[in-house]
């Protein structure tokens, strides 16, 4: 807010060189506030946290600064200061500067460890804080522990998360396609295709059907809700969704085949699709029946009529839009049926199996 560069005056100083400016040289123009990231978890007393940063996203923008040392890759260790980065945001008065930095913090992204990014946007937005009213009781005055815990994702949140995971897997298996026009793409002869995702992050699960009128627009259900989400724009690694009526940015990294980062308005989560595995509480009290989890294409059938197998046994495979999903046993017992055939197309929750239980 002064234009003066203080850090080349300390070095003039350390070099033994005078001051080119008095008091009356330092004027003001505008408001700055800086919002330190660190790796800290709020819900835990803030108390330091380490691990690997695997994606670092710093915003960009106008009237934006970071300073940071951090790259993808770097490990947070415990023998140093946990602070990442400083995000300082300028404006022409206080609140123009306040309502940019949130804007900011909310386009941080750091996967592969917990910050308090989300704390600081929920700080700048309290009206305590945006009245210049905070003080060194700011904290214990403004948040209870609901406050401060780390929030579970919702369903428009798991939603997006689909979306986003379908299009990955569409652009896989256009770049594995030979001479498959992208329009061909999701298109069946016997309606819209139907695909699944079985998520769990934290203590949150959803079982997710997403379909799509090929538009750019995709269908998502979860049990009885349904939401309509739209794609605004795409580039590496952030999609611009439409929705419930407004675009958001979603930032997004893959782990691996399963696992996927997300980040929406300052928060992440890990996305663990669980589809093709059996339900570890649904096991014991399983019936022995085993549905197709999607739309697609049995490219092997491991097992025959009679063979007994345990549970987890890979029972077929199950091809969707180029990928490859193992069908495994649920429990434990006899094949009675093999429903399916090689090279046969089924639909989401046709019988593919029929396991007869291994009495205990």
């Amino acid at each position: 807010i002064t234009g003066i560069d203080l850090e080349a005056l300390q070095i003039d100083i350390a070099q033994g060189r005078p001051l080119t400016l008095n008091q009356d040289d330092v004027t003001y123009d505008g408001h700055a506030i800086e919002a330190r990231l660190y790796a800290e978890d709020p819900a835990r007393g803030f108390l330091p946290c380490t691990g690997k940063v695997e994606c670092w996203r710093p915003p960009v923008g106008d009237a934006l600064r970071v300073d940071s040392g951090i790259t993808a890759g770097l490990e947070i260790t415990p023998y140093y200061d946990p602070m990442l980065a400083k995000v300082i945001a300028w404006g022409p008065d206080r609140e123009t500067a306040r309502r940019r930095l949130v804007e900011a913090l909310n386009k941080t992204v750091l996967f592969g460890l917990t910050t308090n990014c989300k704390f600081l946007v929920d700080a700048l937005r309290k009206p305590t804080f945006a009245a210049g009213e905070a003080t060194t009781a700011f904290i214990d005055n403004e948040f209870s522990e609901d406050d401060l815990a780390r929030a579970e994702p919702t369903f428009e949140q798991a939603a997006a998360a689909a979306v986003v995971h379908y299009r990955a897997q569409r652009d896989l298996a256009l770049t594995r396609a030979v001479l498959v026009p992208e329009a061909l793409m999701g298109w069946s002869s016997t309606g819209s295709l139907v695909s699944c995702y079985r998520y769990a992050s934290g203590e949150a699960s959803f079982d997710l059907t997403v379909c799509t009128d090929g538009g750019g627009t995709y269908s998502v259900r979860c049990h009885e809700q349904q939401i309509d989400v739209r794609v605004v724009t795409t580039e590496a690694g952030l999609t611009r969704l439409e929705l419930a009526g407004h675009v958001t940015e979603v930032f997004s990294a893959p782990i691996d085949s399963s696992r996927m980062h997300l980040s929406m308005a300052g928060e992440s989560w890990v996305f663990e699709d669980h589809s093709g595995r059996p339900e570890p509480d649904d096991i014991q009290g399983a019936d022995g029946r085993v549905l197709a989890p999607m739309h697609g294409r049995v490219t092997e059938i491991s097992v025959k009529k009679g063979q007994h197998v345990q549970q987890g046994r890979r029972l077929a495979i199950l091809e969707a839009m180029k990928m490859e999903h193992e069908i495994l046993a649920p429990v434990d017992g006899a094949v009675q049926q093999v429903a399916c055939t090689i090279q046969g197309q089924v639909g989401v929750d046709d019988l593919l199996f029929e396991i007869t239980l291994e009495k205990s």
